[in-house]
């Protein structure tokens, strides 16, 4: 059975899920025609589940919409990394601002672990001043050996998605953590019908 949910099995975590899924639906006598049906047009996809593992098509590179903010989504979403692409991976990430200092800071080295070149934003600042929450991402990275050339704090979020967009090269992969789901996704497809559809028409008008 095809569950295009997990992206052919790559994503582990969902993998439980849908397992899950499927022992609750059969015990409870559903079809297994239904089963089938549900499981296997079920997409990771903006529409269907937003905000969960979507993956847009750049052509040349891909972006991943993900709402993963804490340490054990980070980890998660890292096994699931290297299926997609073995190119630079670029995180457009935040801090929560009502953690401990320590938690953030944690953060901060967890995502060392995993990405290539960090954008921080504050996205979510909560009780603290503008730029707090990702100075202490910040701080915990460089002290795990992340190259200050590699990691950059934009406090805005959609201005922190346009710096992605402005240094990703071909093959790569974004990572955009979502914190507000319609405004993020939208300013990620104002780029796609930027790069995927309107420079290519011009192109091939000229």
């Amino acid at each position: 059975m095809d569950a295009p949910i997990t992206l052919s099995g790559a994503i582990t975590f969902i993998i439980s899920n849908v397992l899950a899924a499927l022992a609750v639906l059969h015990g409870s006598g559903v079809s297994v025609d239904v089963i089938r049906n549900g499981i296997s047009t079920f997409h990771p996809s903006a529409t269907q589940n937003p905000g969960r593992m979507n993956i847009i098509d750049f052509v040349t590179f891909k972006v991943l919409l993900d709402y993963g903010h804490n340490v054990p989504a980070v980890k998660a979403i890292a096994n699931t990394l290297p299926h997609i692409t073995k190119a630079q991976k670029i995180p457009v990430v935040h801090g929560t601002g009502n953690r401990l200092d320590e938690g953030i800071k944690v953060l901060g080295a967890t995502l060392t672990q995993v990405y290539d070149h960090l954008i921080v934003n504050d996205a979510d600042p909560r009780q603290r001043d503008l730029g707090e929450t990702p100075e202490l991402v910040r701080t915990d990275a460089l002290e795990n050996w992340l190259s200050v050339n590699n990691l950059e704090v934009v406090c805005d979020p959609y201005e922190a998605i346009d710096r992605a967009f402005s240094i990703v090269r071909s093959g790569d992969l974004i990572v955009v953590q979502i914190d507000a789901m319609s405004p993020m996704h939208k300013r990620v497809m104002e780029h796609f019908e930027r790069i995927v559809v309107t420079l290519p028409s011009m192109m091939l008008s000229s």
